[in-house]
């Protein structure tokens, strides 16, 4: 059936490797004064493959995202 062979698929070490080099693949900018709350969460995001870069100052955003080229940025929206 074709839940099965799906399932056959996501279980496939070929599947897990892809999903792992896209996630590898992935820059994320988190920007967070809070240092404490920002190293834990890149430190999980680390873990996870992700490509990670911090930032405590929303001053300094713009010439990360420049230099970075995030394909994700997650904020403190106090920022």
């Amino acid at each position: 059936s074709r839940q099965s062979h799906f399932s056959a698929l996501i279980k496939s070490q070929a599947f897990t490797d892809r999903v792992n080099m896209v996630v590898q693949a992935l820059r994320v900018l988190l920007a967070d004064p809070n240092v404490t709350t920002s190293r834990r969460l890149c430190t999980y995001l680390q873990d996870s493959g992700f490509d990670v870069h911090v930032v405590h100052d929303g001053v300094l955003m713009p010439q990360h995202i420049f230099e970075f080229r995030p394909n994700f940025i997650i904020m403190d929206l106090t920022l």
